[in-house]
Order: C-alpha cells, then structure tokens, then sequence
C-alpha cells in the first residue's frame, strides 16, 4: 500500500526482453496508473515482493536462470525508479523465497541462499535510498534446507522469521524471534558483573561508568560520529533514533536510544 492506492509489481518469465514492471491499483480494485517500466532483467523473472516507506517503495526480484540472483530497485511513490538496480545476493533460491519489509527506519530483506548442499536464510538492512546497512545476517542455523520464508516486525525491536524446512522427505513450519531490527546484536563482556553504560535510553548525555576504557559513538550505519571524553559523550545535538556505543580494546557493541 502506497497512501492512497496500492503498488504492484511483477515481471515476465518468458518470452524476452525481461523486464519488472510496476502499476497502481486504487483501493477500489481499478487502475490508477499505466503500466511502468521499472527495470530491466538479465533472465526470466520468477519472484518480486515490494514494501513501502511511506516515502517510497523497494521491489526486489530473483532472476533465473541458476544460479539465481536476487536483485533490488528504490522506486518513488509516483512510481519513478530513483537509484540504478543492484544486486543483493546471488546463489539465491526461486521458489517464493525472498522478501522485504519496512520496520519503521531500513528495509530489511530476507533470501534463502544456497550454501554447500543446503539453502539458509539471510538477511540484509538498507536505507530508503538503496545502500546497505549494518552486515549481511543469518537467520537460520539448521542443517537442513530452509525456504519459502516469510517475516513480520515483532516487538522489541526483533523480526519474526518463519521459514519452510526440508527434514525427511518434507516440509514443516519452523519459526525464530532473534535478528535486530538494527542489524548488529548488543554483545555484553562477560567477564564484567556490571554494565559500563549507565543507561539504555538517554536524552543529552551519554555516560559510561566503573571503567576508563574509551567508546565511540555511531549511527545505525555503522557512521563514526565521535567518542566519549572521561566517560562522557554530549549527545544532546543527535536525533532522536538508535545508536552504537562502541567499547574499545574489548570490540564489544552497546545499543542505546536517544529521546
């Protein structure tokens, strides 16, 4: 759904040229828009999924023929493509396998990509312009084939992933609660009772406690945008969002929000 009217997107599989296609629908079930022409494909066209920002649109698509490679494209809400294509996996399953959604900041896309003999399911954040956030992900650690996923923004700031899994000639249902929304897990030290971060949430000071070890500060992308001074980081100029406190030498992530 795009404001008003919905956005659908497809592609043909045969014959060539294979090309993704766009149109909106108002929500009355007839067209609002003529047919677009989103992007060009390299090979039939066997799955697409789309998700909205509620400033624009992600469509992804798998082209064949194998091995398979999952593509993406950033597209306005007027149904203009604003970045070139890209590629975010290759190696990808077809089988209805891939998927985005928007959880309030990134998209976050999800694929079955083949490792050995078997598929796992992986996940990538990126930013309404199309560039890449945080580290490619896996959700999955079964050592059976994991496909035909699906996913859903769950709460505290975690994705529900639930996928088909190939076990003994066919398949089940299996679920996990257990990637970030922020793409990078808060790691803790384990040889420290106490937390150095004297909070989780802060408004416009950042102070570390029972440790001289210094931190930086970064954005969701991974951005350097400074580091603490006696345990002290005047944040009080950022936005409101989710940010990285990075302890050094231990490489350890801290998570916080700042109201």
């Amino acid at each position: 759904m795009g404001g008003t009217r919905y956005f659908v997107v497809y592609g043909n599989y045969a014959p060539s040229p294979f090309v993704l296609y766009g149109r909106f629908i108002n929500t009355n079930g007839s067209p609002a828009s003529d047919t677009i022409r989103l992007a060009a494909a390299n090979g039939p066209i066997y799955h697409t999924d789309v998700a909205y920002s509620g400033t624009n649109f992600m469509v992804i698509w798998v082209e064949m023929p194998s091995p398979c490679i999952l593509k993406g494209v950033i597209v306005s809400n007027n149904g203009i493509p604003i970045v070139n294509a890209f590629t975010i996996a290759t190696g990808v399953n077809y089988d209805k396998s891939a998927h985005v959604i928007f959880n309030g900041v990134n998209y976050f896309v999800t694929y079955s990509r083949q490792n050995g003999t078997i598929y796992e399911l992986w996940g990538q954040h990126y930013n309404t312009t199309g560039s890449p956030v945080g580290n490619v992900v896996r959700i999955t650690s079964t050592p059976y084939s994991a496909i035909y996923g699906d996913i859903a923004v769950g709460t505290n700031s975690r994705y529900l992933n639930v996928w088909g899994e190939y076990r003994m000639n066919n398949y089940d249902i299996y679920a996990n609660i257990d990637i970030e929304m922020v793409a990078i897990r808060e790691e803790i030290d384990r040889g420290k009772t106490t937390n150095p971060l004297k909070a989780t949430f802060v408004k416009d000071l950042i102070e570390l406690v029972n440790t001289d070890e210094e931190a930086e500060v970064l954005d969701v992308t991974g951005r350097y945008l400074g580091r603490t001074n006696k345990g002290l980081y005047d944040c009080s100029r950022l936005n409101t969002g989710t940010y990285f406190i990075l302890m050094k030498p231990r490489r350890n992530f801290k998570v916080i929000k700042i109201k």
